[in-house]
C-alpha cells in the first residue's frame, strides 16, 4: 500500500497530499528542524502521488511553485519543490492560516498535513478558535449521510503546547483521534538549556 508519513503521524492510501507549513516569526529558532521533517516527508512520497507545499506566512498562503494544482511526486519534482523551499522560505511576521487552509482545500487533497507553533496567531492576523473552526467545517464540511469529511486534516504542534488545544481539538473533528502529534523543543534539539 502507499503510504505518506509525517514526523509519526501517518496515512494509508493517501494519493493527494498537502503540506501547510507555519512560515511566522514563532518559528525563526526551529525553521530548519520543521523544514528538514517536511523533506524527509517529501521524499518518501511515491511517484503515484502528489504533492503541494503551502505556507502560512501573515495573511497570505505562499504555494511552492508551480502551485494552482498538485505535482506529481516524481524524484524531479520533489528535487524543485525542496530547492525553492530551502532557497525562498524565511519565517518572518504573525500569521493567520485560513487563507492557506482555503488554498490546500482548492487542491482536492485526500490529507492535509498543517503544522504549527501557534495556530490562531496574534496582533492584526489573530483568529479566534471558534472562528477558525468554523471556517474549516465549511471548507471541509461532514457528508450529511455518512458523517466523514472529504479531506482527513492532521495537525502537528510545534515548540511549545498550546494550553488552548486548538490543534488537537481541530485534528480530532476533521482527522480523527491519531491525527495529531506535538513535538517539543526537546525531540527537536532545540533545548533552551
Amino acid at each position: 500500500p502507499i503510504q505518506v508519513d509525517f514526523v509519526g503521524l501517518r496515512a494509508s492510501n493517501a494519493r493527494r497530499i498537502v503540506y501547510v507549513v507555519d512560515a511566522s516569526g514563532s518559528l525563526i529558532g526551529s525553521f530548519p528542524q520543521v523544514i528538514e521533517e517536511l523533506r524527509r516527508s517529501l521524499m518518501k512520497l511515491d511517484p503515484r502521488q502528489s504533492f503541494g507545499v503551502i505556507f502560512i506566512q501573515r495573511g497570505e498562503a505562499l504555494t511552492v511553485p508551480p502551485g494552482g494544482s498538485l505535482q506529481p511526486a516524481t524524484p524531479e519534482a520533489l528535487a524543485e519543490a525542496v530547492k525553492w523551499i530551502d532557497s525562498r522560505m524565511i519565517p518572518t511576521g504573525r500569521s493567520n492560516p485560513l487563507a492557506a487552509m482555503e488554498a490546500a482545500m482548492q487542491l482536492k487533497p485526500e490529507i492535509v498535513f498543517l503544522l504549527s507553533a501557534d495556530i490562531t496567531g496574534a496582533g492584526e492576523y489573530e483568529i479566534s478558535e471558534r472562528q477558525l473552526l468554523d471556517d474549516l467545517d465549511r471548507l471541509n464540511p461532514k457528508d450529511a449521510d455518512t458523517g466523514i469529511r472529504p479531506v482527513r486534516i492532521q495537525c502537528v504542534q510545534f515548540l511549545d503546547p498550546d494550553p488552548a488545544g486548538t490543534l488537537e481539538r481541530l485534528a480530532t473533528e476533521h482527522g480523527g483521534a491519531d491525527g495529531y502529534r506535538y513535538l517539543g523543543r526537546a525531540e527537536l534539539g532545540l533545548d533552551r538549556n
